[in-house]
């Protein structure tokens, strides 16, 4: 007997030899390849007969796929296999993920669930169902509830939390039968739960005849060839379900997919009524699921979904936080922080969230689960929770209450979603405290943005002889000095600096690489600039593309975003748009950068020292501060436009306390010439002094330093 493994390696190889011969996807072979394994296939029945999707007319180019491949291949693979025995449901959705391109995956945010954290998913949502029905307290009420319990995933992919949903209904209804002993026929039950309480939805047609594929596998063989399965090959979002169209438990991982390079897939749905309805700028497409699943979810439903955290605190899901505060009420949430559940899938950060319909009672608590310190492997973490369930104490999971769904929003309606390094009420008091947000004595500007710094490997499909790196706007020396520019043509040079130059308090200064700085106000006419025209003409191609070109709002040399000189030449604070930590610079001299940093200058109404603000930016308090209220992509602060304007600015509680933070600035400005324990002590005396004007001691502060200290340490061995 073959065991699992040499199956699957055995088919793998059997995917290759076909795919070599004919213009077919390795993936829609193995489709084919899956369903000849069904019960019942043999030489003289079509595959696809034994398939309900491929009846449906969107699957029809897959039907003639696999009536090609019985013509041709039916016998042969047979043969191969022999005696075999075939893999498990979840390890066959593994191999077909293995064989799906990478960049299909990409483009349609396929990235399938794993099997521990989907059965705790299942599990969990039919506890909270379960506990919360009006059905009656009786095993016969409960197993009459469980059996009319309507389910669907409307991202189905490859069919795992319709398989778990299969069962764990069956062995939950099964169970009780038991203990009411009644007699039940297995084949009847899996059935009746098929056909009456599983519904799939997927518009991309091999993820929904997979979906099929692994759901049959699961099936007795008794059954098998009767049932047609409750999937459809549709655009959910645009799909009417029948029957009611309400289910008592929506589930599933939706596609994640940002706006930017899939304008496609977003327009299709921008231009329907669904899409006007809910469409935001700079939205991702999993969004459109929420408010689909809400639309199809029972007024005592469950929404269950997992998804990236970034909602949370997007600029482009105001909309989605706003709806959800207004028509939904979280009950859990589970952060999974930089716990990595989807390995193909780059720098995310993932929430497991259960949502109803809102009603009257708003007090009903949300539990929050943090998971980064639990120690083991991350099936292992589901399969406790799975175990245990959400409510019973689990080592290395952090626990935190809110009294109400309402709660976990702040006031300019993000969630609040972070485990705080103070309490909430603490830092609440700092906000009230606060007579000033950042944006009040603050302007906060954005870097420049060239559109075209090197030449990319996107801009030598223009022209191919363009060495990858070459300089366009960002030149270095060696590419000036071959330039030969005038000295004229010289002053529009800049140095640029890149946001690692950004230290604490203070910046690196470089002259390795510069900015031609060119305007349509310092530059009208480029022919009065040869060498910097006979430089820029050779680009011109890929110049004449930018969007504010085309626009004719930018002439065809200039700066795509060149913003204000005065913003680069004036004394500013700048920062990086994203780290582990708030690091804000002092710059009273030209410094000239990229997007990706921010710069603060102060309006002539701040009467307080900048180096007293500065002093505050990169306090122990202010990162307290931002690691809850503020932005986040796991663990680093993401330190936009939006954010930044909402820091509280305490102000000065007295002159001495003003001079105080000025001269330790004014000492830390200086770090590099210092030992590492006086530089350290010099910052923590400044944290103290914030923390102590906000009446926060004992413990608490030191809990609020060390978390702070630990932070500079790691990033000062990366990148000081």
């Amino acid at each position: 007997m073959i065991n699992s493994t040499g199956w699957i390696n055995i088919c793998s190889q059997e995917v290759r030899k076909i795919h070599k011969k004919h213009a077919i996807e390795p993936h829609q072979i193995l489709l084919w390849v899956l369903t000849r394994f069904l019960e019942g296939v043999s030489d003289k029945v079509k595959t696809a007969n034994k398939l309900t999707l491929l009846k449906q007319k969107k699957c029809g180019f897959l039907k003639d796929i696999f009536d090609l491949l019985d013509q041709k291949y039916s016998n042969s693979v047979n043969e191969v296999f022999g005696s075999f025995v075939i893999p498990e449901t979840h390890e066959l959705e593994n191999l077909y993920q293995k064989v799906l391109k990478g960049s299909y995956k990409g483009q349609t945010g396929s990235f399938y669930t794993g099997k521990e954290m989907a059965a705790f998913m299942v599990r969990q949502s039919l506890r909270d169902l379960l506990a919360h029905s009006e059905a009656g307290h009786t095993v016969a009420d409960r197993l009459k509830y469980l059996k009319s319990i309507r389910i669907i995933d409307i991202s189905c992919g490859g069919g795992m939390f319709l398989r778990e949903s299969l069962k764990q209904l069956f062995a939950l209804q099964t169970a009780m039968a038991i203990e009411l002993e009644w007699r039940f026929d297995d084949n009847e039950w899996i059935g009746h739960i098929l056909q009456n309480q599983l519904t799939g939805v997927d518009q991309e047609v091999e993820a929904a005849v997979l979906a099929e594929i692994l759901l049959r596998h699961e099936m007795p063989s008794a059954i098998q060839e009767s049932i047609e399965v409750p999937i459809c090959c549709e655009d959910s979002l645009l799909w009417h379900p029948p029957q009611d169209g309400k289910y008592d438990l929506v589930i599933g991982n939706p596609p994640y997919i940002g706006e930017k390079g899939n304008q496609t897939i977003f327009k299709t749905i921008k231009d329907t009524d669904f899409g006007k309805q809910y469409y935001e700028r700079s939205m991702d497409y999993f969004y459109f699921f929420l408010y689909r699943g809400s639309e199809l979810l029972k007024d005592k439903g469950r929404l269950c979904y997992i998804t990236t955290a970034y909602f949370a605190t997007a600029d482009g899901g105001k909309k989605l936080r706003k709806y959800l505060a207004n028509h939904l009420q979280f009950h859990w949430i589970i952060q999974l922080g930089n716990k990595k559940v989807f390995q193909q899938a780059k720098g995310q950060h993932n929430l497991i969230y259960s949502l109803t319909k809102k009603d009257n009672d708003l007090t009903k608590p949300v539990t929050l689960l943090f998971v980064d310190a639990y120690e083991g492997k991350t099936k292992e973490l589901f399969d406790a929770l799975k175990r245990e369930g959400i409510h019973r104490k689990i080592s290395g999971v952090r626990t935190t209450t809110y009294e109400s769904s309402s709660a976990i929003f702040d006031e300019r309606g993000q969630l609040l979603l972070k485990q705080p390094t103070i309490t909430k009420p603490a830092l609440e008091k700092l906000i009230t405290q606060s007579t000033y947000q950042l944006k009040d004595v603050c302007t906060v500007n954005q870097g420049l943005v060239s559109g075209a710094d090197k030449v990319t490997e996107k801009h030598r499909k223009v022209h191919s002889d363009w060495k990858e790196n070459r300089g366009i706007f960002v030149l270095t020396i060696e590419e000036i000095d071959a330039l030969r520019f005038s000295e004229e043509e010289k002053t529009f040079l800049k140095p640029f600096h890149k946001n690692s130059d950004i230290l604490p308090f203070h910046a690196r200064k470089r002259e390795d690489q510069w900015i031609l700085y060119v305007t349509d106000q310092n530059m009208p006419d480029i022919r009065d600039y040869p060498r910097i025209r006979e430089h820029l003409e050779k680009f011109r191609p890929v110049l004449q593309k930018r969007r504010e070109v085309q626009m004719d709002i930018r002439k065809w040399y200039a700066l795509h975003w060149p913003r204000r000189a005065s913003l680069f030449e004036k004394p500013k604070i700048v920062v990086p748009q994203r780290g582990a930590y708030n690091i804000f610079a002092w710059v009273p001299e030209a410094w000239y950068a990229s997007a990706d940093v921010y710069y603060i200058q102060m309006k002539p109404e701040a009467w307080f020292s900048p180096l007293y603000l500065l002093g505050w930016l990169n306090s122990s308090l202010c990162y307290a501060y931002l690691s809850f209220y503020g932005k986040t992509k796991g663990e680093d602060l993401e330190l936009y436009a939006t954010p930044l304007k909402s820091i509280p600015v305490p102000m000065p509680t007295s002159f001495q306390q003003e001079e105080s933070v000025m001269k330790l600035v004014e000492t830390l400005m200086n770090e590099n010439e210092m030992k590492d324990s006086i530089r350290e002590r010099c910052w923590n005396h400044l944290d103290c002094l914030f923390l102590e004007g906000h009446g926060i001691n004992g413990e608490t502060a030191e809990m609020i330093n060390s978390k702070a200290e630990t932070l500079r340490k790691n990033i000062r061995r990366r990148n000081w």
